[in-house]
């Protein structure tokens, strides 16, 4: 029983993890877009703000 609890706090962890990094990159991506930089390296260098 206890390892069973455990081991769906660790997948729902994961799981938790694995959205906030998704909103993460989707932030990123947005706030880059305001700038009018599309978040790869030759607009990176271009900038020099990343």
């Amino acid at each position: 029983q206890f390892q069973e609890q455990i081991y769906f706090l660790f997948y729902k962890i994961e799981e938790y993890l694995i959205q906030v990094n998704t909103y993460l990159k989707e932030s990123k991506k947005n706030y880059l877009s305001l700038w009018g930089i599309s978040g790869d390296d030759r607009d990176n260098k271009k900038v020099n703000m990343i």
